[in-house]
């Protein structure tokens, strides 16, 4: 069984295998689309043809499939808490067609709060200073979407 052995169908693998129009709008979908594909012997090229046109979504998607994949396999393989921020960051500004945050990299932060120091925990609890959003403002080029419209 490969990592994406996973026996779950979300919506996006229910599309990818009845004909509905949902996208993966995170890793877990996206996660469970390439095991759908796996365990059906879906290539990309064949997700690609059989996928085109569903969607604004899907259209943005499709020829950056292999890439995901690739950067959410990476970050199964080097992360132990479950999660793929990465890959998240990288297929929110595909699906919004917008272009990764200069200022901020792509992860929606600005400066970090100078009273917890960026941790986003004090006095042994959540820090409540104005602005600090798990310890930093949001960035301001991009209000904390990772992401803008204007082509960088």
């Amino acid at each position: 069984m490969s990592t994406y052995g996973l026996y779950e169908m979300g919506l996006s693998a229910k599309a990818i295998a009845g004909g509905g129009v949902d996208h993966p709008h995170d890793p877990s979908d996206l996660r469970r689309c390439i095991g759908y594909c796996e365990r059906m012997g879906i290539s990309t090229e064949t997700l690609q043809r059989r996928m085109a046109g569903r969607s604004p979504e899907w259209d943005r998607l499709l020829p950056e499939w292999d890439r995901l994949v690739a950067i959410l396999k990476q970050e199964m393989d080097s992360r132990t808490d479950g999660r793929a921020p990465l890959t998240y960051i990288e297929m929110k500004i595909l699906r919004f067609g917008g272009t990764k945050c200069v200022s901020c990299a792509g992860t929606g932060r600005g400066v970090d709060c100078a009273k917890c120091k960026g941790t986003g925990r004090r006095s042994g609890g959540k820090c409540r200073a104005e602005h600090c959003y798990r310890g930093a403002d949001f960035c301001r080029t991009c209000s904390g979407r990772g992401y803008t419209k204007e082509v960088a």
